[in-house]
């Protein structure tokens, strides 16, 4: 059996924060009308994960959400955590520095012959994560890549900022990368 190398998509996953901020509650909270927080956003509804607004709820971390997106993308995709041999995390905010927020998902998923890394590219760091996947699926060094975009915004945004509090949330996406067997 042949493998092209050649990297293809599986379907992706979304994981949202597990609180809900609608324009509505956000123009509350900022004593301003709900079509303002609209404008920017196009009405997309996005938000902190925490009850207050200014900062994460306590126990839910960046690989929190990154790990529910990641199971969901590997099932989809058709494969095991087993399957997975590199994981690669886009995220501005990291858990901690060390170990890497990909670590903290590959014992978080049971993926236990993955290695991986964080890329901090800021808003395009789910961009070049996909990227530096499909280039490590390319050239052999992995089969079954891994790709999350996550970040816990809340933890680094303040909510109370009109410029800003808008525009960012908290969530995670995923996609499995691979080479095609034939």
């Amino acid at each position: 059996m042949v493998t092209d190398r050649s990297p293809r998509a599986r379907p992706p996953r979304a994981h949202l924060q597990p609180r809900d901020l609608r324009a509505a509650a956000v123009a509350h909270q900022r004593r301003s009308r709900e079509d303002w927080s609209r404008r920017p956003t196009n009405g997309f509804s996005s938000g902190p994960a925490s009850a207050s607004g200014t900062s994460s709820i306590p126990g839910v971390a960046t690989s929190d959400l990154a790990a529910e997106a990641a199971r969901e993308a590997i099932r989809r995709a058709g494969l095991t955590p087993a399957d997975i041999d590199f994981i690669v995390v886009g995220t501005t905010t990291p858990d901690m520095m060390f170990p890497s927020t990909a670590c903290l998902v590959q014992t978080k998923i049971g993926a236990t012959h993955a290695w991986g890394f964080d890329l901090g590219a800021a808003c395009s760091g789910f961009t070049y994560a996909l990227t530096t996947a499909a280039q490590m699926v390319a050239a052999g060094g992995s089969e079954h890549a891994l790709v999350i975009g996550a970040d816990v915004m809340s933890s680094i945004i303040d909510y109370t900022d009109r410029t800003t509090c808008v525009l960012f949330g908290d969530g995670a996406g995923a996609v499995g990368r691979g080479g095609v067997r034939r």
